[in-house]
């Protein structure tokens, strides 16, 4: 080790210190009352000790150690380097005392040393990381966190154990009275919800945040609006929907959304049989780069498949989900196929190069205004393109067959309701013959809110312009669900499905359109009707103020899993089925706006025939949160 001029102040401090170390131990050994021939040795052996000590630790490289971060791996070379030094200074002693030097002043100086040595350098380190932990508080972020519970004390913990993340948890909010005043790593409970306008005023309180994934939306709700009135941002752990394994860390707080408004209780699924038929398969998705579809790879990845097939005809939005998905799970064999649904021939290759498993079918178009007037598009993809898919399913064996279908598609008045529905009775036409090797079935479910076109991301567009926000009728109602959610029940009917059934997941209560689009406001910092105007349209032709889940000749009985219904519906003629939908594919190949009118209403009683061509989206009235829901 070469000497340097920056060694000399630390050489100089540690001589002082092993001098003063000696001492104390002769003082020590003596009680306080050194004889004077022990202090002459003190005064002939603390030169040779010190210098001793000083050359072992220079020797084994202690002064290029950096104090700041000094850990226990430098106190065990400490010990060692003390240990050598007095064995060391065991031979000069015995000749300049003659044996009398104490051998038990050896030990205690020992002892000592490293005692005093250490000590010194880790209250450096010590008094280093106070400054830099006062540093870091002095920008951090005074919080309160909702909920004392398991994930109140990760967040803390992880808070604490890592300031850099920069919160300050000032304290706990609880609603359990048995809580009340008790200290989680330190932080106390202080109160429950209700006081959290008082806390913040009193401890200067930036943030709240709600470590209850299970917390009701109504705790939300009111929650953000206490938090709104006292000027407090607000905001929360993912819902146990977007948790598959349950578990939470810091990096999950985010901003509040509007799906932690809804209503929804917490779902859960048989993670077990949903691994049963998904680990170790090869499973495919169409139209996986859609909102629905996308999140249908997220969720299905977790459970360890064999292998995942893409289909999409949307060859931008599938790379960035592909790379999405090469990032988080770099050893998911992934496969992508840009292709189109309705290319039979496609479909055959497809599955006969890759073999799946198991086929969630999420490609559809889904616009109900740009539905209305190109209707042979509606009926080629989201008909004639299903039909495809479960003739190449069936040929080639797959197991699994799960289209997701729409409320849209109980008693359909528009398009792409009676699409849907019609694709529902290809599925259920392939079940009746008891041959089939496939298990098909079909899901419905609701608005997913946060969809591609859904009313959320339209409303903050709305928003972001300054306004107006749109919205149809002041008693507008419908059933929101999030994609999460809406995955999470997916994948669970299609782990119980057994051939044929057309699943309904549970929707929960409806919600006013004018509570979302209010909510929707003030999550941006806004005031609805002083900063940002609400205007109503009127309802359209064929739109409704409130939307059903079950058609009148349709019944729904429970299954084994929570919020997963089926429906019986009065029938249709499977006999004919096959007939219809040849003409079908007939009058769409030439364009028959016409004719698929009258096919579709004879098919679906409640169509409503559009008579030749809607109207142009550009010549209709302004698109409402009826249209943007249903999309």
């Amino acid at each position: 080790m070469k000497f340097r001029l920056s060694h000399l102040p630390q050489i100089l401090f540690d001589a002082v210190i092993l001098a003063f170390s000696l001492y104390v131990s002769f003082q020590l050994r003596f009680e306080g009352a050194i004889p004077s021939s022990d202090w002459q040795l003190f005064t002939s052996g603390v030169l040779i000790i010190v210098l001793l000590k000083l050359i072992v630790f220079f020797v084994s490289g202690l002064y290029d150690r950096m104090w700041r971060y000094v850990s226990t791996r430098e106190l065990r070379v400490l010990a060692l380097d003390v240990l050598i030094a007095t064995a060391l200074s065991v031979i000069p002693l015995y000749y300049l005392s003659r044996s009398a030097f104490p051998r038990s002043v050896l030990v205690i100086d020992a002892l000592l040393t490293v005692l005093l040595v250490g000590g010194a350098r880790f209250f450096v380190r010590y008094v280093y990381e106070l400054q830099k932990h006062r540093s870091i508080m002095a920008e951090s972020v005074p919080a309160l966190i909702f909920g004392a519970g398991d994930s109140g004390e990760v967040i803390v913990r992880e808070m604490l154990k890592h300031p850099e993340v920069k919160y300050d948890p000032i304290g706990f909010v609880d609603d359990d009275p048995a809580k009340q005043g008790r200290r989680i790593h330190g932080v106390q409970v202080l109160g429950t919800h209700r006081d959290i306008a008082r806390l913040a005023a009193k401890h200067e309180v930036e943030e709240v945040v709600i470590a209850i994934p299970s917390a009701p939306s109504s705790v939300i709700r009111d929650v953000v609006a206490i938090c709104d009135e006292a000027g407090v941002r607000c905001k929360t752990l993912p819902g146990m929907f977007e948790l598959i394994d349950g578990t939470v860390d810091l990096n999950q707080i985010r901003d509040i959304n509007v799906e932690d408004l809804l209503g929804r209780e917490p779902v859960k699924i048989d993670v077990a049989e949903a691994e049963a038929y998904l680990k170790q398969a090869v499973v495919l998705v169409t139209g996986g780069a859609g909102s629905i579809g996308s999140e249908l790879c997220r969720q299905i990845v977790r459970f360890n498949p064999k292998q995942l097939i893409i289909l999409d005809h949307n060859e931008n939005d599938t790379y960035y989900l592909y790379l999405e998905l090469s990032q988080r799970h770099p050893d998911l064999d992934l496969k992508i196929v840009i292709g189109d649904i309705k290319d039979a021939s496609l479909l055959d290759y497809t599955f006969g190069k890759y073999k799946p498993e198991v086929i969630f079918h999420a490609a559809a178009h889904k616009h109900v205004p740009l539905m209305q007037e190109n209707i042979t598009a509606a009926v080629s993809n989201n008909v004639l393109g299903s039909r495809n898919l479960m003739v190449a399913a069936e040929a080639h064996g797959i197991k699994r067959f799960v289209l997701i279908s729409t409320d849209k598609a109980v008693d359909p008045t528009g398009i792409m309701g009676t699409t849907k529905r019609i694709a529902e009775m290809a599925m259920q036409s392939r079940c009746r013959d008891a041959a089939c090797g496939t298990t098909f079935m079909a899901v419905r479910f609701g608005n997913v809110i946060g969809s591609n076109g859904s009313v959320a991301p339209i409303f903050r567009k709305q928003i972001e312009a300054g306004g107006p926000v749109t919205v149809t009728h002041p008693e507008a109602t419908r059933y929101f669900m999030s994609v999460p959610e809406a995955v999470k029940l997916v994948l669970q009917a299609g782990a119980i499905g057994r051939g044929g059934e057309v699943f309904l997941l549970d929707m929960g209560e409806p919600v006013k359109i004018i509570d979302l689009a209010r909510n929707l406001i003030r999550l941006s910092g806004l005031r609805p009707d002083v900063d940002i105007k609400i205007e109503f349209t009127g309802l359209r032709q064929g739109e409704e103020i409130t939307e059903d889940l079950v058609g009148v000749k349709e019944t729904v009985t429970a299954t084994k899993q929570d919020k997963v219904l089926v429906v019986q519906d009065g029938g249709f003629d499977y006999n004919g089925f096959a007939g219809q939908l040849a003409t079908l594919e007939a009058l769409a190949s030439r364009h028959d706006v016409a004719g698929l009118d009258a096919q579709m209403s004879e098919m679906v009683p409640t169509y409503k025939v559009t008579g030749e061509v809607a109207s142009s989206p550009a010549a209709q009235t302004p698109r409402n949160d009826a249209e943007r829901a249903s999309e």
